[in-house]
């Protein structure tokens, strides 16, 4: 089933790239980045009851962060980039679904085309956190054999 999800996301994904919807690829890739990292975290918690699946990429960050804690897993510096891109990326995940039409102060001046773009460079910018990430998910939950 996780191969079908998958196929389905990535082609969702490169058709509303190519159609210029950058929003719904974002969140596209902000599900399947989510998705690693919830994998990751249940790899971590196979047999702990508290361990509870979360709904969104900051929650399951937050969630892995707890979980290689309680492991006993200490942050390399592989980790703390993924750590920091995922974050970088989650930022402009928001400011780009959030602010698309919200006016504010800081973005008053920004016009329709640059808040298009901004969202363009945030849903490319997603698809490199998630090949890290998947990358780095991979390596740690089959230690390199898959």
């Amino acid at each position: 089933m996780r191969h079908e999800l998958y196929k389905a996301a990535w082609a969702r994904y490169n058709e509303a790239m190519s159609a210029g919807f950058y929003l719904e690829a974002i969140t596209i890739v902000d599900s399947v980045i989510t998705d690693r990292v919830e994998a990751y975290t249940q790899h971590l918690m196979h047999f702990d009851e508290t361990h509870q699946q979360v709904e969104s990429l900051g929650n399951a960050m937050a969630a892995l962060n707890i979980a290689r804690q309680d492991r006993q897993i200490a942050d390399d510096d592989e980790y703390k980039a993924i750590r920091k891109a995922v974050m970088e990326f989650n930022k402009g995940r928001n400011k780009a679904v959030h602010n698309f039409v919200i006016l504010t102060n800081a973005n008053a001046e920004m016009s329709v085309d640059a808040r298009i773009n901004q969202a363009k460079d945030t849903a490319e910018y997603g698809r490199e956190v998630y090949n890290i990430v998947n990358a780095y998910t991979r390596k740690q939950i089959y230690g390199g054999k898959k």
